[in-house]
């Protein structure tokens, strides 16, 4: 009998990964809703195909019947993914883009915004496993798996006496694994720009040409390295647990605690394209398919 499964996962050629968005304001911040943006909304829900990915910028001019169309046909089983422009654009002013940039984002991947024709945004570049952090935290730094030391040495978690040296621990733990990330992949990066540049699609981003610079050396006018916390939710539900569990203290919204704390040790950090670390949160599905194979 040969292998009775095999894994699934994202490739590296894009192939799974192409996005269509209708809607939205323009770079002055009018709305952009036009006729084609319900022509191609009616035909991605006519064909309900799963790519490429559909997206629906909304922003509060955007036009009620567009808005209830859309909404419906996500109520009939259409899959589609709603961005809001109000939070978007203003997260990617904070992030370094000029405000017409900003309101022209597209967006790459599964659902992660950039400015369109301007970015070199390797959105899902990394996929920080925050649990195995915790998991360091609460053993020393011993693989429960493997059973040897893999993480640091924070302390015996039996003699934390609060929750902040839980929380020490976990930090220490992150903001290790996150200084091991950056090395490799300014390695990773150094080596593509060096073995593998791109001149066809640096001529098709504004950037290279003027800064005489490839896109894989830093030639985009955005240059971002996007930083997907896997395991957001059980992470925070598990410090939550810890706390609430052990040491008996009153409710408060760890999430919330979570999600900055990442965010502040990734902005300690620039990349080789001398662009910033992005954090990503949103949930990835990552599914085996079995097959049964005969012996002939």
């Amino acid at each position: 009998m040969e292998e009775a499964y095999i894994p699934g996962g994202e490739g590296t050629e894009g192939k799974t990964t192409q996005n269509v968005t209708a809607g939205g304001v323009d770079i002055f911040g009018n709305d952009a809703t036009n006729e084609l943006s319900y022509i191609v909304l009616d035909a991605y829900a006519d064909i309900r195909t799963v790519q490429p990915n559909f997206g629906v910028r909304l922003s509060p001019s955007t036009p009620e019947p567009f808005f209830v169309k859309a909404v419906q046909y996500c109520q009939n089983g259409v899959l589609l993914h709603f961005f809001n422009d109000e939070t978007i654009v203003r997260t990617l002013v904070n992030a370094g883009h000029t405000i017409e940039d900003a309101r022209d984002y597209g967006v790459v991947g599964c659902l992660e915004p950039n400015a369109q024709g301007k970015s070199f945004g390797s959105t899902f570049t990394v996929q920080f496993n925050a649990v195995k952090c915790l998991e360091f935290a609460l053993s020393n730094g011993v693989d429960n798996i493997f059973g040897y030391l893999s993480g640091r040495e924070t302390g015996d978690p039996a003699e934390f006496q609060t929750f902040d040296q839980v929380f020490e621990a976990y930090d220490a733990q992150v903001s290790h694994y996150i200084e091991q990330m950056v090395r490799g992949i300014t390695c990773l990066d150094k080596t593509i720009a060096r073995i593998l540049p791109s001149p066809f699609c640096s001529a098709m981003i504004q950037g290279p040409l003027e800064k005489g610079k490839d896109l894989t050396q830093g030639g985009a006018v955005y240059n971002a390295t996007g930083v997907q916390f896997m395991g957001f939710s059980n992470t925070a539900d598990s410090l939550y647990a810890v706390k609430k569990a052990v040491f008996e203290q009153e409710k408060f919204s760890m999430a919330a605690r979570v999600a900055a704390h990442l965010c502040d040790r990734l902005s300690n950090h620039e990349n080789f394209r001398k662009g910033a670390f992005w954090p990503g949160i949103f949930s990835v599905g990552f599914h085996m398919g079995a097959f049964l194979f005969s012996r002939f």
